[in-house]
C-alpha cells in the first residue's frame, strides 16, 4: 500500500499528464508552482513529454527556468527522448547536463545511436537518388570458365 506521500505523486503526476495533453502551457504553470521534490519532478515529466511533441522550443525555455539537479535529471530525459529524432544535436546538449553519471552516458549513447541511424538512412537514400539519377547502367558481364576433371567434382 503507498504511504500518503507517495499517493501525492501519482495523483500530481496523472493530473499533470492529462493537463499537459490539452493544455501544456497551464500545466506547466502548476507545476512550476509546486515545491521542489519528487512530485514536481515526476509531474514535469509528464508535462515536458507532452508539450515537447507541440513545442519543443517553449518546453526547453520551461525547463531552463529550474536549478540543475538530480531531480531534473528525469525530465531532461524525457525532453531528450522527445526531440533527439528531430533535433539530435539539441538533444545531446541537453543529455550533457543530466547530473547522474550513468544515466547520461547511457541517454548520449541513445542519442548517438539516433545520429548514426540517420546518417546511414540519409546516405542509403542519396545513394539510391543517384542510382536512379543515373539511369540503368548494363551489368558488366563474367565469363566464368571452368574446366571439369572428370574424376573429381568437388568445387
Amino acid at each position: 500500500m503507498m504511504d500518503e506521500s507517495e499517493v501525492k505523486v501519482r495523483v500530481s503526476e496523472d493530473v499533470a499528464e492529462k493537463w499537459a495533453k490539452d493544455s501544456p502551457v497551464e500545466a506547466a504553470e502548476w507545476v512550476s508552482k509546486m515545491p521542489e521534490g519528487e512530485a514536481r519532478s515526476e509531474s514535469m515529466e509528464e508535462v515536458v513529454t507532452q508539450w515537447a511533441r507541440k513545442d519543443p522550443i517553449a518546453t526547453a525555455e520551461w525547463l531552463n527556468q529550474f536549478p540543475s539537479g538530480e531531480l531534473m535529471d528525469e525530465p531532461i530525459q524525457r525532453f531528450v527522448r522527445e526531440v533527439a529524432r528531430k533535433d539530435p544535436d539539441t538533444a545531446l546538449t541537453w543529455a550533457q547536463s543530466i547530473k547522474d553519471e550513468q544515466r547520461r552516458k547511457k541517454v548520449e549513447a541513445d542519442v548517438l545511436n539516433i545520429k548514426v541511424m540517420q546518417a546511414q538512412r540519409e546516405q542509403a537514400e542519396a545513394a539510391k537518388k543517384q542510382a536512379n539519377e543515373s539511369g540503368p547502367k548494363s551489368a558488366p558481364i563474367f565469363h566464368i570458365s571452368m574446366k571439369l576433371n572428370n574424376s573429381d567434382h568437388r568445387f
